[in-house]
């Protein structure tokens, strides 16, 4: 932006600086002074260290985050801390907000001081967890739609407050601080490395700038990981995540053939998610949430659509071809759009408008030439992605919260909710077609009947594999990664079942099909881009 100022001489001139449109207080964000007391340990401050693309390197930074409508100060200080940190502190006071680089900016920010207690139970296993959106439960879409704040590479350090500071060492420390995200003056200073020499992760980059045994790493692994390790464990991940997605399909197919009990499959598959959640926390794969009676009665919501939306997807699944489910449910961004703007009054940019016409003009190709078409099929995709874009209008509307929950927990929480939601509807409407005697006289011999469960428990491992797998993805990969590799996940999909159930494509409904995939990647690109230049309907 450029401002026509006068200066105290009265000369004019043109003054370009950068100005936030979603600002929604006087204040942009909060930056939180984190001291970690331990008994009999020095005090240590909390930092991170992630990549800033503007410097071309890793920073040191206080856990730091934008106020959202709605919110307090407060609210954000110790949301991010917990997030971006694992840890849970007490906050006790908050300074008045301060400019960043007034300058350069009209942004500015408040700091809070909070103590974290080492020896407190919620602090004995810290996990950063950065924010997603409540999209990202859905169970095929949008994992990395809004995952803008997620570091592509973060984790968290403790500097020493009572020993010396770290040094910055070596002729490639070219001697840049992070401003008002940075640590403590006089204690840390955060020093780039030169893009010539691109490290291969904040590790490498510590150890070239720093002193690195005046560091405690808080959280994540002790030992740096070599490129090509690092290439062959994400390329594993890639490839759980999208065979675990096929499997899912597949199997859930072949159930719905035999097996035509839509709710009854849902429910056995987030019992199997039970199940699974049980033996994370029990064998400490994931931390065990601490949950209360609001932070239940806040998700809730969030239940009753995860419930909807599996049960409307396996119900399209059953009565259409795979792929043409997976071609409907590419609308999605169509419903997120409408959506929002009725309900929000958040209009996206034209460009981001205009990203739209080749995801519904393929969708409308697509099912013109769907030989499996019929309208139970079509309806429960199309009402499965209203039902999953709903959550997140429904979040922002009535802020709905999932309190101290990461994302993994907060799937894994839902899923038990969902299990006790749906199983008295289930039975309402379906009985307990699973039990041996039904099967029976459903014309089910023993081999059919174990068949059937080993399908069953194959689906429900694979449904609750792929959505930790792409958790594990999104965070060690940038948003642009994950949505190139969403994209071609779902078109790996359609093409895997093609295959596997010999389902007859038209070239009408292939090229429609591919006009829907390209248009859902474009969106997610031109949605990134344009972020925050969204105006308001009337």
């Amino acid at each position: 932006m450029i401002k026509d100022s006068t200066a105290i001489d009265h000369t004019e001139y043109n003054w370009e600086y950068v100005e936030r449109v979603t600002k929604y207080r006087e204040t942009d964000g909060v930056a939180v002074f984190a001291r970690v007391v331990a008994k009999d340990q020095p005090d240590r401050l909390l930092v991170i260290a992630q990549w800033r693309a503007p410097l071309d390197t890793f920073v040191l930074e206080l856990p730091a985050g934008i106020i959202e409508k709605g919110e307090t100060i407060e609210q954000v200080a110790v949301r991010e801390l917990q997030e971006e940190t694992g840890y849970t502190g007490v906050l006790e006071r908050v300074t008045p907000e301060a400019p960043n680089d007034q300058g350069l900016t009209n942004s500015c920010l408040n700091f809070g001081f909070a103590t974290v207690d080492a020896a407190a139970p919620e602090n004995a296993n810290p996990q950063p967890s950065p924010e997603l959106s409540d999209d990202s439960l859905d169970n095929e879409e949008n994992e990395e739609e809004e995952w803008e704040s997620a570091s592509t590479d973060e984790d968290v350090i403790e500097l020493d407050l009572t020993g010396e500071a770290p040094v910055p060492r070596g002729a490639k420390a070219a001697g840049r601080a992070s401003s008002s995200n940075g640590p403590a003056a006089g204690k840390a200073a955060a020093t780039s490395v030169s893009s010539s020499s691109s490290p291969a992760s904040w590790r490498e980059w510590v150890e070239e700038s720093f002193d690195s045994s005046a560091l405690l790493l808080a959280a994540s692994d002790d030992k740096p990981v070599g490129k090509v390790a690092g290439l062959v464990g994400l390329g594993a991940l890639f490839a759980g995540w999208y065979l675990a997605n096929i499997y899912f399909n597949i199997f859930n197919k072949t159930l719905l053939k035999t097996f035509p009990y839509p709710l009854s499959i849902t429910n056995i598959q987030f019992a199997i998610g039970i199940g699974l959640s049980c033996l994370f926390w029990l064998t400490g794969v994931v931390k065990r949430p601490q949950l209360d009676a609001k932070t239940i009665a806040s998700v809730y919501p969030l239940a009753i659509i995860h419930v909807l939306g599996n049960v409307l997807t396996n119900v399209s699944l059953g009565k259409v071809a795979v792929s043409f489910t997976h071609t409907v449910k590419a609308m999605e961004p169509f419903f997120s759009v409408i959506m929002s703007a009725i309900f929000l009054g958040d209009v996206p940019p034209v460009p981001v408008l205009v990203t739209l016409i080749p995801i519904v003009g393929g969708v409308i190709m697509a099912s013109l030439s769907e030989t499996t078409f019929n309208w139970t099929g079509f309806l429960a995709a199309m009402f499965s992605n209203i039902t999953f874009q709903s959550r997140n209008v429904l979040s922002k509307k009535f802020m709905i919260s999932k309190g101290a929950l990461d994302n993994m927990n907060l799937f894994q929480v839902i899923t038990i909710m969902a299990f006790f939601m749906l199983l008295p509807v289930s039975i309402l409407i379906e009985g307990l077609p699973i039990l041996p005697h039904n099967l029976a006289a459903a014309g089910l011999d023993s081999a059919a009947q174990a068949d059937l469960f080993r399908r069953l428990l194959s689906a429900g491992i694979c449904f609750h594999g792929y959505q930790q797998l792409s958790y594990m993805i999104l965070s060690r990969v940038t948003p642009v990664t994950h949505s190139i590799g969403n994209c071609v996940k779902r078109v790996v999909v359609i093409v895997a079942s093609v295959i596997a159930f010999q389902n007859p494509m038209s070239t009408q409904n292939a090229m429609g099909t591919a006009l829907a995939m390209f248009g859902v990647f474009l969106y997610s690109q031109a949605k990134r881009k344009y972020k925050g230049n969204k105006p308001k309907a009337a």
